[in-house]
């Protein structure tokens, strides 16, 4: 249990220092849908990640950080607004700095103690950009993937319609089933 409780400490504080990290260091180069494709590849990776190897990705994650806040325009901004819960089978977390950054989450570890067990993550990040736009993320993440929302996220195209003569090749092969001969089990 005291494994588990470790584990989501540790990803709910590499977790808020990546969004923050990509957020400013991605609106200073103007580039919001980069974000949100590292952001999708890092919950992918970051769900089976070895313990070991949290302290190395977190070295990494901060030096990387530090680049970014020397870069970042914003680099002046405090936060105004934080609150973080973290327990044992879950954690939520919600943020705002004075330069109109907004951020909150909350996971849950769902089959905590199991091997298939998964954390369940859901949350909504917001900003304004340089040229003034309002950019709001809402996401899911759990054994499914990272699953993003937004009004500016690009969206698949629907697929085109069934054919009329697959819906009536459908209709005949339920009406005409072939008949199979019943084999009777071996005993």
């Amino acid at each position: 249990m005291e494994d588990d409780y470790f584990m989501i400490t540790v990803r709910h504080r590499l977790l808020t220092l990546t969004h923050t990290m990509l957020i400013a260091y991605l609106e200073y180069k103007n580039d919001l849908y980069q974000y949100a494709c590292m952001h999708a590849t890092f919950l992918r990776t970051f769900q089976n990640f070895p313990q070991k190897s949290y302290v190395a990705l977190l070295v990494v994650v901060a030096a990387v950080a530090v680049n970014g806040a020397v870069n970042s325009v914003d680099s002046d901004a405090i936060i105004v607004k934080q609150n973080s819960d973290v327990f044992p089978e879950q954690y939520a977390y919600q943020y705002e700095t004075s330069n109109g950054i907004q951020a909150q989450e909350s996971g849950v570890l769902k089959n905590a103690g199991q091997e298939n067990a998964a954390l369940e993550v859901q949350g909504t990040n917001a900003f304004t950009a340089p040229d003034g736009k309002n950019y709001v993320v809402t996401y899911i993440a759990n054994e499914f993937g990272y699953q993003p929302q937004g009004d500016h996220l690009p969206v698949a195209p629907s697929p085109p319609p069934v054919p009329d003569y697959i819906i009536r090749s459908i209709e005949y092969i339920k009406t005409h089933a072939p008949k199979v001969p019943v084999v009777p089990s071996r005993k």
